[in-house]
């Protein structure tokens, strides 16, 4: 919920008992129900909308992503990751009319998308930061690929919390790049939530956890990546993946 509430104007108040009749409620469970939320707000019957979240459900990623569907985000397209993707957060802005109370709205760059939360900024994707998110984040690195080159990403050091290590792809002005994950390891999995790597700068972001079935080829819409690869749990994860200018 404080996520949600820091990208966009929805809030979220304890339950008035005597004068709320319309509420959501969050319930963890180990009846082996597995996730599950209503799509929007409840407005008949019990008028009670409800999350459930079964043993192995609690993650801040799935958490997450049920309450966007209580929302009423019917799909949050692609697998889910470990948090929201920028889609979805526009996608709650603009059902709730975030922006209605701006008198202008940034001009996000980069994939980003203007926050329900303030008027002049934006929410970036991986890599980009700033208002407008026209800065790189710190410890993204940018790669140069002038013909064809493999990239590693690798997350092998001591995990204390969520973590991810970005690299932006930049192909020459008026080209575009053809991405091909080549390896990902050593474990595989069959959530995207606990690790994976997610390749975005198309018209849909790619993301995948294992490379059983072989991941189809990604082409970008303009002329750079970004590659992200993430872990929310204590595993060493790698991926390379095979850059062609195209």
């Amino acid at each position: 919920m404080a996520y949600w509430q820091s990208v966009s104007c929805v809030t979220f108040r304890p339950i008035d008992h005597i004068n709320d009749y319309e509420y959501l409620m969050v319930a963890a469970s180990a009846a082996g129900i597995g996730c599950y939320s209503n799509l929007g707000m409840i407005q008949e019957g019990s008028f009670i909308t409800n999350i459930k979240l079964d043993t192995g459900c609690d993650s801040f990623a799935i958490a997450a992503d049920m309450l966007s569907h209580s929302l009423g985000v019917y799909s949050t397209g692609g697998a889910i990751t470990d948090k929201p993707s920028i889609a979805t957060i526009a996608k709650v802005n603009e059902m709730y009319k975030c922006s209605a109370s701006c008198s202008t709205k940034p001009a996000c760059l980069n994939g980003g998308t203007p926050s329900g939360k303030d008027c002049a900024s934006c929410v970036c994707p991986a890599g980009w930061s700033g208002a407008k998110c026209d800065e790189t984040s710190a410890g993204t690195q940018l790669v140069q690929v002038a013909d064809t080159r493999d990239v590693t990403l690798s997350l092998t050091g001591a995990f204390t919390t969520a973590d991810e290590k970005v690299i932006i792809v930049q192909a020459p002005a008026g080209k575009k790049l053809q991405a091909t994950i080549k390896t990902f390891g050593p474990e595989c999995f069959t959530a995207c939530t606990i690790a994976g790597v997610q390749i975005s700068g198309s018209t849909t972001d790619k993301i995948i956890c294992s490379t059983s079935p072989t991941p189809s080829d990604l082409v970008s819409t303009g002329n750079s990546l970004t590659l992200r690869l993430f872990r929310t749990a204590n595993y060493a994860v790698q991926a390379t993946v095979s850059l062609n200018v195209v």
